[in-house]
């Protein structure tokens, strides 16, 4: 099922009523997100999809140990990033492309700059949601100088 429904080629009606459930966390990209299941919805889906996306997530889950896959995080559905003590999905920065953790920080652990994200057409108060991700990021993951340009350092957690 879980391959099915990542297989973008591959339609069923199943995976329509899925994804549609699931649409208030990007739908079947869920699947991609490093999310905790105590942190989904579950009222209006059936018991095996429950089992299914609580299953994916202990599969799924993923140790970070370096600078690259720090960078290479989603941003969205993460549990371990949260603000208001909740992960976060937004569509519309999701369609403008910040789908990584690279999508707002530059290797060197720095917010990129609001001329960026103005020329992806985000506005002002997209901005700053960026900024309160790179904050939450800062309380995520320790940011400590390195000789080398990139200069994200994972804290076990």
């Amino acid at each position: 099922m879980i391959y099915d429904l990542l297989t973008e080629s591959y339609f069923s009606p199943w995976k329509a009523v899925l994804s549609y459930f699931l649409k208030d966390y990007g739908g079947d990209f869920i699947l991609r997100c490093n999310f905790k299941p105590s942190d989904i919805s579950y009222d209006h889906l059936p018991r095996f999809y429950c089992d299914c996306l609580t299953a994916w997530s202990t599969i799924n889950n993923k140790r970070i140990s370096s600078n690259s896959q720090v960078l290479d995080e989603i941003l969205w559905n993460n549990q371990f990033l949260r603000i208001g003590d909740k992960p976060l999905f937004r569509k519309n920065l999701f369609a403008k492309g910040i789908v990584h953790v690279s999508d707002i920080l530059s290797e060197d652990g720095k917010l990129l700059s609001w001329d960026h994200f103005r020329g992806k057409g985000l506005n002002f108060n997209d901005y700053l949601l960026n900024f309160g991700l790179s904050k939450a990021l800062f309380s995520s993951f320790s940011f400590k100088p390195q000789h080398s340009p990139k200069s994200l350092i994972v804290l076990d957690k």
